[in-house]
């Protein structure tokens, strides 16, 4: 059992000129003076200065909470999250993008769901967009949840097992859970380009779910998104789904894995063929519905993906199956109490 505190993870790629808002935002927070709580900054390769901005705001703002900034050399969204989860000393884990701006209460409140309800397996909230004047694209309403923006579901609560929409941002994962998951040999699979997140959450998500517990939603925790600049575009919606697309194909494999009890190299490809059918039928449907581009060519690039390396994905799933059967129903976090 872990400290009952508060670890604030940031990965950043090249993200100084980002960071101050996100650190001012933490040093704001409305926490009780001594909540345990820490700040970990995971610098992921970058080659600008933020380092030293990080230092010397830091050290200016004369912040209670105490800030460590680690590195982790090699490139990608992935390897920066196993390194600060690794890192972290306490029990609750918030993950905070460097262009997130968290809400006063987030800590605040983050304690007291987990004080309330200490099975939950992953706990989520929401982003509100921040755009330069006049840069908020007429797409953005139905297609902000790309980039982990608008209240995506009506009301508090934990989450039906299928649904996995909790985002990575200003989510919290318990380091008990972590732990666990991590000895049964869980790690993402998904290798990420610098800076860009690349459905590690999602993986995250379906492996939690597999252990029994359940994803929670709470509309109190809710961040800014800083996307001024000119940071999105439309071509930028369509090259990410398509990227999502591929590398959300082995979410399949770990439920084909999760499925069967014995696996086979037969079985699993039976399963494998269905599932490509299923999302064949998803990606027609998706045709005929009007200004739905990026949705379809988010099952375009995944079934595309799913056929184009068909036996690679095979054994993925077959070599999943050794975690995924260690920690199917396993419900580590009902044997542990947040206090």
């Amino acid at each position: 059992m872990f400290p009952f505190g508060i670890s604030v993870i940031i990965c950043t790629f090249n993200g100084g000129n980002r960071l101050q808002l996100t650190l001012e935002a933490l040093n704001m927070q409305s926490i009780e003076p001594g909540t345990p709580c820490e700040i970990i900054v995971v610098n992921n390769a970058s080659t600008d200065n933020t380092v030293q901005l990080v230092e010397d705001y830091w050290g200016k703002a004369k912040s209670k909470i105490p800030l460590t900034i680690i590195s982790e050399p090699n490139p990608g969204k992935a390897n920066a999250l196993l390194r600060g989860y690794n890192h972290a000393k306490y029990e609750l884990m918030l993950l905070c993008d460097d262009d997130n701006w968290l809400q006063p209460d987030y800590i605040k409140t983050v304690f007291e769901i987990y004080r309330e309800h200490p099975e939950i397996g992953l706990l989520g909230g929401y982003g509100k967009a921040i755009f330069d004047p006049g840069e908020e694209p007429e797409w953005f309403t139905k297609w902000g949840n790309c980039y982990a923006c608008g209240k995506h579901h009506t009301r508090n609560g934990f989450l039906s097992k299928s649904d996995l929409s909790i985002w990575g941002a200003g989510s919290v994962l318990r380091k008990t859970m972590w732990v666990f998951l991590r000895q049964k040999g869980f790690s993402f699979y998904n290798s990420t380009a610098p800076g860009k997140a690349l459905s590690e959450d999602a993986e995250l998500s379906v492996a939690i779910t597999f252990t029994g517990h359940q994803l929670y939603f709470d509309e109190r925790l809710w961040f800014r998104h800083d996307l001024r600049g000119g940071r999105i575009s439309w071509e930028n919606l369509i090259q990410q789904q398509s990227v999502n697309g591929k590398t959300n194909a082995i979410l399949y494999m770990y439920q084909i894995a999760y499925d069967l009890k014995k696996p086979t190299k037969q079985l699993v490809t039976i399963r494998y063929i269905g599932k490509i059918l299923r999302l064949s039928f998803n990606l027609l449907k998706s045709f005929l519905r009007p200004f739905n581009k990026p949705r379809w060519i988010f099952f375009f690039h995944l079934i595309k993906e799913l056929l184009t390396y068909r036996q690679k994905y095979i054994q993925n799933a077959l070599k999943s199956s050794q975690w995924v059967e260690g920690i199917k129903n396993a419900q580590p976090l009902y044997r542990t109490i947040v206090k």
